[in-house]
């Protein structure tokens, strides 16, 4: 074990090698311990545009789960909402989220989806709870997500084939899927 000067004396050669500067030294407690560690700051408090993102994700998945089809974030910062049809009770939500975030975000309704969110999350968990028997047709799906401004379940297969892509299709509705060539995730050490 190191004594308080070898400590000392070799956190100096570090100092002066330009290993670390001497505000990063830490300096040794009375006792010869090494101070503790400091206290890890609250987490910040979530931005005006997560806030709204949230509260509307929430109302409009609940209480318009029929028309809701997602989010996306606008280039200019906002939000776009998608819907499979606007309508007075709904517009009537966004508004009043968007009076509660002292409405300093520009929300856009996107309405004329052809599938609302739900619809496309089950068939997200359908063909995820599907993969060995597809894997065993020889599809193996290695991406999947919904893409909500496509308003379809990105399906994405290694060695994607013409018949893997319409067999998919048939399966799960072409309106409802994005069949692509889906890359694998391999690490490089």
């Amino acid at each position: 074990m190191l004594s308080r000067r070898s400590v000392a004396i070799v956190l100096c050669f570090i100092v002066v090698m330009g290993f670390m500067t001497p505000a990063a030294v830490p300096a040794m407690a009375d006792d010869g311990k090494p101070p503790a560690t400091p206290a890890r700051a609250a987490p910040a408090e979530p931005s005006p545009y997560h806030k709204l993102l949230s509260a509307l994700q929430s109302r409009l998945s609940i209480e318009a789960a029929t028309s809701f089809a997602g989010t996306a974030r606008r280039s200019d910062g906002g939000i776009d909402v998608y819907l499979t049809a606007a309508d007075a009770p709904v517009n009537a939500i966004v508004q009043e989220l968007r009076r509660a975030a002292c409405g300093g975000l520009n929300v856009h309704i996107v309405d004329g989806m052809k599938n609302n969110l739900a619809t496309l999350e089950s068939v997200r968990d359908e063909i995820l709870a599907r993969r060995p028997a597809l894997l065993a047709r020889g599809i193996k799906v290695v991406e999947l997500g919904v893409h909500v401004t496509a308003n379809r379940v990105r399906v994405g297969v290694k060695d994607l084939t013409d018949g893997a892509a319409a067999y998919l299709a048939a399966e799960f509705g072409a309106d409802r899927i994005l069949v692509f060539e889906g890359g694998e995730y391999a690490p490089k050490h």
